[in-house]
């Protein structure tokens, strides 16, 4: 993903700000917390949602566009 990001970053003008979401929508294949500090450490404006279950069809209600 660190990866990615620096060649998208590279294509795009530079004055173009860029932030990175990673949700977790309920995977139940875990989340590393060592992993998300990697990302944040080496993408700017990095953020991770971390959705419960049950709250992952209210957020997608909410944050969705009229």
């Amino acid at each position: 993903m660190v990866h990615y990001y620096w060649q998208l970053v590279k294509m795009l003008p530079k004055e173009l700000p860029i932030a990175v979401y990673l949700v977790n929508d309920g995977s139940s294949k875990g989340i590393n917390e060592q992993d998300i500090q990697f990302l944040a450490a080496e993408i700017p404006h990095f953020h991770f949602i971390d959705l419960k279950i049950d709250d992952s069809n209210d957020f997608i209600k909410e944050k969705s566009l009229p």
